[in-house]
């Protein structure tokens, strides 16, 4: 299932072109940005905990494929990074950020889950929680600090 279309690409472009003059009058080169895109996300998201890919990706995951997929885009298509573009690779490395740290766990993303009371889970964190029982110390304070 992908997360996102041609057409989401297309809005996304800065101004100075379509999506066929970008791909140079081929589109499977935008599938094939997609598509690596959308790897790139599912990998970050496994490596989080997360099945991929996800049923219902929420907004921020849709833009951020967006934002990997047009900067492949313009690397496939000749990007410079010290042209006017710029923003594209801005926009490419906080995605990159935002991925990194879904991975490490410093950041959530919320999926779906039929089984929760407001509809989002998170993967566990690989931590578990113990506690022994009340001790009882009475006789052992006096009440004076």
């Amino acid at each position: 299932m992908a997360y996102i279309s041609l057409e989401h690409i297309e809005r996304a472009l800065p101004e100075n072109g379509t999506l066929a003059l970008w791909c140079g009058g081929d589109i499977s080169k935008a599938e094939q940005a997609i598509e690596t895109a959308q790897g790139e996300v599912d990998g970050y998201l496994l490596s989080g905990g997360y099945t991929v890919p996800l049923n219902l990706p929420p907004k921020n995951v849709k833009n951020y494929v967006v934002d990997i997929a047009v900067y492949n885009l313009a690397v496939m298509s000749g990007f410079r990074s010290d042209s006017a573009d710029n923003e594209l690779k801005v926009k490419y490395e906080k995605a990159l950020d935002f991925l990194r740290g879904v991975a490490t766990g410093k950041y959530k993303v919320p999926v779906p889950d039929d089984g929760s009371e407001d509809g989002v889970s998170s993967p566990e964190a690989g931590y578990k929680v113990r506690s022994r029982r009340k001790m009882n110390l009475e006789g052992y304070w006096d009440g004076r600090v």
